[in-house]
């Protein structure tokens, strides 16, 4: 009888801190980036490119709705624009420069200069993540605080 008891008592115990595991996805979700990121680094081919430029890709397209925040992690966007750039496709290096902004705000004075490189001026479009325009935002304000 003692058996059974300390058995069940022992269950029950693994049940409950089981039962206290979180389950909620990470805050970010980098898949295979850091693996790949070290191989290019390592080895710097086109092949190692392509391969890291396919791991990026594939983790801001496909893996961002496995992390808690539903987008892919900071800098993410960034680093796989610089490489399209780096591998002559600007077009598509303009637009991961954008989403990085759209997706982290605070990145905003850091892509304005890379985006300017491209001959890109986004110091007069001051769209924040929401796409609401900032500068309409403040002019209400202002006009608000001068009544």
């Amino acid at each position: 009888m003692k058996k059974f008891f300390y058995s069940a008592l022992i269950g029950a115990g693994a049940a409950f801190f089981m039962s206290c595991a979180s389950s909620q996805p990470p805050l970010y979700y980098w898949g295979y980036y850091t693996n790949s990121t070290y191989q290019y680094i390592k080895g710097g081919n086109d092949e190692d490119m392509a391969e890291l430029m396919s791991r990026l890709d594939t983790a801001i397209n496909e893996d961002a709705p496995k992390s808690a925040r539903q987008v892919p992690p900071p800098g993410l966007c960034a680093d796989y624009g610089y490489l399209l750039a780096k591998s002559g496709e600007n077009d598509k290096a303009i637009e991961m420069f954008k989403k990085e902004k759209a997706f982290y705000p605070e990145s905003t004075p850091f892509i304005n200069g890379i985006l300017k490189k491209f001959g890109v001026d986004e110091t007069d479009d001051a769209t924040d993540a929401t796409g609401e325009n900032a500068e309409a935002e403040t002019a209400e304000t202002e006009t608000v605080s001068e009544e």
